[in-house]
């Protein structure tokens, strides 16, 4: 892993949820909409967060 710089400004993720988002909204299941949320945009936020942090430690 690389030392972060300012110049680091992007993070590209290939998670998969396994959950199908062809549904119109109100007949969708909130909570599988919320576990997808959670694994495609708070999971690799943190990681991101966390791997970065200890390279710059």
């Amino acid at each position: 892993m690389s030392t972060p710089t300012s110049q680091d400004t992007a993070l590209i993720t290939g998670a998969s949820s396994g959950i199908g988002g062809a549904a119109p909204l109100l007949a969708s299941d909130v909570d599988a909409m919320d576990r997808m949320i959670r694994l495609n945009v708070l999971a690799p936020t943190r990681l991101t967060y966390a791997g970065w942090k200890s390279a710059s430690v």
